[in-house]
């Protein structure tokens, strides 16, 4: 009886997003193996919508070799696609975190975890679930408890006191953005960007560069953060 009931289940129908061909071959292999169905591939998510019109699937899986923009727009995108993602991240990924959360992803596996733990957040995302890699709670929960433990603070000044350049900056550091992927996008040496930073927490009278990616993100800068980072892709 228990056999009918599986055959009668839909698989979850997955696109891989994953611009490296050896990563993407690799992610396919392992969600096939844990009988997931994947009708798609894509190098990048704007190539997203002209996979919707070939197939209908129930989630995203997005690789950790996106480039940045590519992993900014996910919601708007979701909304559009009417599917739900998962993000692989890296460690390093701590800061794009929360504005991944507020964008309404709700999965998240590690760049190193077990084919299991993907296929699980696969299968967790398309039943409206949230999932969270083991290995990745440890460390946000670390991450979050410290930056809980220093609020941020109103700025003495508005952002009207920054220049142009550190507004930019700032705008980028509130999606989550990188030195080295500031640096790209505005095209100015990553030297200069850790310059910026430090004008702009001095200006603004703020402690970390996390309470800048908070200030960033809570401002009206973060629309522009978005709308330069889709620009620029």
């Amino acid at each position: 009886m228990q056999n009918n009931v599986n055959r009668s289940v839909r698989p979850v129908r997955v696109v891989v997003c994953e611009s490296e061909p050896l990563v993407r071959e690799g992610l396919k292999s392992s969600l096939r193996e844990a009988n997931v169905e994947v009708v798609g591939e894509v190098e990048t998510s704007s190539q997203l919508m002209h996979e919707s019109v070939r197939h209908e699937f129930d989630v995203v899986l997005m690789g950790v070799a996106q480039p940045f923009p590519e992993r900014t727009d996910l919601a708007a995108m979701a909304s559009r696609l009417r599917c739900q993602f998962v993000v692989m991240l890296r460690a390093s990924d701590q800061e794009a975190f929360i504005p991944f959360v507020q964008s309404g992803i709700r999965g998240f596996v590690a760049s190193q975890t077990a084919p299991a733990d993907v296929s699980h957040a696969v299968r967790s995302v398309a039943r409206n679930e949230a999932y969270l890699s083991p290995v990745l709670a440890r460390q946000l929960l670390d991450w979050l408890a410290d930056r809980l433990s220093q609020p941020t603070r109103q700025p003495d000044v508005p952002t009207a006191k920054l220049s142009e350049r550190e507004q930019e900056v700032l705008a980028l550091l509130g999606v989550g953005a990188s030195n080295a992927e500031i640096s790209r996008k505005l095209r100015i040496q990553e030297t200069t960007v850790r310059s910026h930073v430090y004008h702009i927490l001095t200006k603004l009278n703020l402690r970390s560069r996390t309470e800048a990616v908070l200030y960033g993100f809570q401002t009206g800068l973060r629309q522009a953060g978005e709308n330069g980072l889709r620009q620029a892709g």
